[in-house]
């Protein structure tokens, strides 16, 4: 498989590359505040990232950005859908508190009447390239002959799909990397990509469809935010769109604090009425240590605001529904395209259900028997949860009687694509290093429960990490920002 690098660099070399590298990175703003200065703007570093770019096959990118549209309106149409998304979650908020809270917004919201029928995703979907893979003839480190490639998916995040403020502008490193290493000639190898762009035109749309020009875009986020630069360049795409539309940052306890809602059930937080609410924190438990939290977030979603996500996508986006959906017939129940339903079922990996039925005790033996098989997903995002290895026998076999294992998820394990590459980490040595990488296709969609107004894919995020690294994740610290080179 082509690749940029085929040889070893020499020390000076490579030194020069690196210090080149950093000096655009930081010129461009691929960076990130340190984890002990989040709250100083002086503060700053790198975002890890790839010296080069890591080679995709390109049929399987194309695959992934052909197929995402069909993907947004999946997801869509199960987030409207009450009845389905009661039965597939049924088991789960027995047993997962924080599931269980998001569908009683959900269920409130829903009983009392919706008062904001518009939606606005703005969404990211992972994949891993799966590769059953020999080693080349001479047994050399950097190349690998591939058979049988297909491209799988990992998940589809419905909330704080980040990175696409990052990954616009590190595209364009990646380019001036390889006129710097003469390989000009392949420039042409890397797609465009314009991923915070596509997501602020969603923004704007759905901020022009509320109607008040007056009115402001919230951005909900954590008070400490390392990648808080991504953040930024999102906001800035927006003013790009619509100079006169106004972007505030709250924390939930901001909104809490300042927020209200007027009698005819307009959002204000600090007098501002707010038009869109892009939530780019509030995925985890620990977001909702108070009761008066969790008020807040209801208080958000019965007013007439644009909530991205809402309670139904926040719910369409959680592993079990991706379970479900590799089910024979559950796609078709809501993509009658039986070419557009085709495309999203060529993705899917195997999921096994944990529920505490004949078919969830089969799946758990299967699982013990053999784990290396198999990653075990909670309902939860951010990176960092999933149980892989030896670990799923020794968690399985303390919940294998308990209703607790219903909260999980089984999925088969990829055998993924590996490529050589330099990751550059602050404060790491560059070293070449076998790797992996995960693909996530960016996308939006704008509509109500029956009309779409805007369905687009709206650019790409390459993460790579290091072989034997089990999560991902580049805020989490696993992996490093990367950009395809698509080879055939």
């Amino acid at each position: 498989m082509d690749v940029v690098i085929k040889e070893s660099l020499t020390e000076k070399y490579l030194n020069d590359l690196v210090s080149a590298a950093k000096d655009f990175v930081f010129s461009h703003g691929v960076i990130m505040r340190r984890r002990d200065g989040l709250s100083s703007a002086d503060d700053v570093q790198h975002a890890p990232f790839a010296l080069f770019p890591s080679s995709i096959p390109r049929v399987c990118f194309d695959q992934a950005v052909a197929v995402h549209t069909d993907f947004n309106l999946l997801m869509h149409r199960i987030a409207h859908d009450r009845a389905f998304l009661a039965d597939c979650l049924k088991s789960v908020i027995r047993v997962d508190d924080f599931t269980k809270r998001i569908w009683e917004i959900y269920e409130t919201v829903q009983s009392e009447g919706v008062r904001q029928p518009l939606c606005l995703s703005m969404n990211r979907s992972d994949y891993m390239i799966d590769c059953r893979s020999t080693s080349s003839p001479d047994g050399s480190y950097q190349t690998t002959v591939h058979r049988n490639v297909a491209l799988r998916q990992i998940e589809f995040n419905t909330m704080a799909a980040s990175f696409a403020g990052l990954s616009q502008k590190l595209h364009l490193y990646h380019k001036f990397i390889l006129g710097l290493i003469g390989s000009e000639d392949k420039i042409s190898q890397i797609p465009v990509n314009n991923s915070a762009d596509g997501l602020a035109e969603g923004l704007a749309a759905a901020w022009k469809h509320y109607g008040n020009p007056n009115a402001v875009i919230l951005f909900l986020v954590y008070n400490d935010e390392r990648n808080i630069y991504d953040h930024r360049w999102l906001e800035y795409s927006v003013y790009d769109i619509d100079v006169h539309i106004k972007v505030i940052r709250k924390s939930m306890m901001d909104v809490q604090q300042s927020g209200r809602l007027s009698t005819d059930h307009c959002l204000f937080v600090d007098d501002l009425e707010v038009a869109v609410v892009y939530q780019r924190s509030c995925y985890v438990p620990a977001d909702f240590d108070t009761e008066e939290l969790w008020k807040c977030r209801l208080m958000m979603e019965r007013s007439k605001a644009i909530i991205c996500p809402n309670a139904g996508y926040h719910l369409a986006g959680t592993k079990k529904v991706q379970q479900v959906l590799a089910q024979p017939g559950i796609v078709e129940r809501f993509i009658t395209d039986k070419c557009a339903a085709e495309r999203i079922r060529a993705t899917f990996a195997e999921q096994f259900s944990l529920d505490m039925n004949e078919e969830g005790d089969k799946n758990v033996t299967m699982a013990l028997n053999n784990p290396q098989r198999f990653v075990l997903k909670p309902q939860r995002e951010g990176g960092g949860n999933n149980t892989y290895g030896d670990e799923i026998k020794t968690l399985l076999t303390t919940i294998r009687d308990s209703e607790e294992r219903s909260s999980y998820v089984l999925m088969e394990r990829i055998e993924p694509l590996t490529v050589s590459g330099y990751p550059v980490s602050p404060g790491m040595p560059v070293e070449l290093t076998r790797m992996i990488s995960e693909l996530g296709i960016y996308g939006m969609l704008v509509g109500t429960k029956d009309k779409i107004f805007l369905n687009k894919q709206t650019g790409y995020l390459l993460r790579t990490k290091k072989v034997g690294t089990n999560e991902g994740g580049v805020a989490t610290g696993y992996s490093v920002l990367d950009t395809p080179f698509l080879v055939d």
